[in-house]
């Protein structure tokens, strides 16, 4: 039971280092000791709120665990054709697109790798946001404002200069996609966990899918230091019921941070 005979240890520091991109000062107010169960259970069809918001709330900080610290190309929008497969089937979809994208990878000899969070339209069909990472540029086709019928915001990149580009295999397959080179890593991580929210969360645990879906094999964080803090640290950049989280956008503050814990 980790040596400790307390179901929840308090005020539990941990450091982690994004890949030498940055690094994360992360106090748990409570930090549930391995071993211990829960004694409540909720009753069956109620809603949980609070196990909602934690969550939540691991699922944005592991997304952008794993989409800072891989080396990313593309941020990408991938659509579904209902003439090719079916939008409201997000489990049946994923499991077709993860052996899709390995024969892809087989046939070509590559190994792209992706991370994708669904996103729900107002109807119950589903979309996917995400990045792509191995994809050589002569797999994708640029598109082309001035030829073709193309939803306004890929129209007014492309005016401005701004390459985006369409994948046509996985066109052929599902439908409609667009890749947007990554200017700012740290800017689009940030970006994407605004997809994970309480309604998406009902939603793919009503269908039994899952928040996110990643590739095998991506980089994530390290833990540097667990401990207590043995001084104080007066600003947060984020804070709720369980957590307070201060990000450092680089990791050369590593060795000074770690003096502060013990």
């Amino acid at each position: 039971m980790n040596g400790s005979c307390f179901k929840y240890q308090k005020d539990v520091v941990v450091l982690k280092d994004y890949g030498g991109r940055g690094c994360k000062l992360i106090l748990f107010k409570a930090l549930r000791t391995k071993g211990f169960e829960d004694d409540f259970r909720p009753a069956k069809g109620s809603v949980n709120d609070e196990k909602l918001e934690q969550n939540i709330c691991r699922a944005r900080s592991e997304i952008f665990e794993l989409a800072y610290c891989n080396d990313w190309q593309y941020f990408t929008t991938f659509t579904i054709d209902e003439k090719k497969f079916g939008r409201y089937e997000l489990v049946k979809y994923h499991k077709a697109f993860t052996q899709w994208f390995r024969d892809f990878n087989k046939k070509y000899g590559l190994n792209v790798k992706y991370l994708t969070i669904p996103e729900q339209h107002k109807d119950g069909a589903w979309h996917e946001h995400g990045f792509i990472m191995g994809l050589p540029l002569e797999n994708l086709r640029l598109f082309d404002a001035e030829k073709e019928k193309l939803p306004k915001y890929i129209r007014e990149k492309l005016l401005n200069g701004q390459p985006v580009y369409d994948f046509p295999a996985y066109r052929e397959k599902f439908g409609f996609c667009d890749f947007e080179p990554i200017r700012s890593l740290e800017g689009v991580s940030k970006y994407v966990t605004k997809y994970i929210t309480k309604d998406l969360s009902k939603s793919v645990t009503a269908s039994g899918a899952h928040l996110y879906y990643h590739s095998l094999g991506l980089q994530k964080a390290r833990v540097i230091q667990k401990g207590s803090l043995n001084c104080s640290q007066e600003a947060w950049d984020y804070e709720n019921d369980w957590v307070k989280v201060v990000w450092y956008p680089s990791s050369e503050v590593v060795p000074t941070l770690s003096e502060m814990i013990t």
